[in-house]
């Protein structure tokens, strides 16, 4: 009879991928609620231990999930664009579930500064559009950036909640882009 095959031991860093890749699918195809530890384990064959172990609770491995969310989705937004597509961000779906799992740790007490702002996020990526096509400054592009951000999410989470219809949400789209075009006396005024 053969000897039975030793799981395959995996590095820390080997097995934080696969649950933060893992937590991503699951959250992709079922509410925030049902992403259980439990259901992690069924889905990667990792003992349910290592979510503390790895990330010291659930949040810990929705912060990283959220974190990879960023990077994703900042990766996609194309380099030669002349300017900020908004449509763009909010159609992303990997965007929709960044806005709700930033949303769900905001509300349980997380910064929203390490989700959102980080180095490579979404809003780095914005601020750079945003500095190149306007010539402001670094702090008035990142400040921009960041509105541009947060109106998509707001658009992303409470769009269809609202009763928005996409005639609405085009027209909230435009203002805010030209907003964004027009910037250029605010942020003088402002004195950024």
């Amino acid at each position: 009879m053969p000897a039975a095959q030793k799981p395959q031991r995996r590095s820390a860093e080997e097995s934080r991928s696969i649950l933060v890749t893992a937590c991503i699918g699951l959250l992709m195809e079922h509410p925030l609620d049902e992403v259980t530890n439990r259901r992690l384990e069924e889905e990667t064959g990792l003992n349910r231990s290592y979510v503390t172990r790895l990330f010291g609770s659930r949040d810990g491995l929705l912060l990283e999930a959220a974190l990879e969310l960023q990077q994703r989705v900042a990766s996609r937004l194309p380099a030669d664009a002349p300017d900020v597509d908004v449509l763009q961000i909010i159609s992303d779906p990997e965007a929709k579930l960044l806005s709700t799992v930033g949303m769900w740790l905001t509300t349980r007490g997380h910064n929203g500064a390490d989700i959102f702002t980080g180095v490579g996020s979404m809003t780095s990526e914005i601020a750079e559009r945003i500095e190149q096509l306007l010539g402001t400054s670094p702090r008035a592009s990142r400040a921009l950036g960041l509105h541009v951000q947060l109106t998509a999410s707001f658009i992303m989470l409470f769009g269809e909640p609202m009763g928005l219809d996409e005639d609405t949400v085009n027209d909230v789209l435009a203002v805010a882009r030209i907003q964004l075009l027009h910037s250029g006396p605010l942020v003088e005024q402002l004195g950024w």
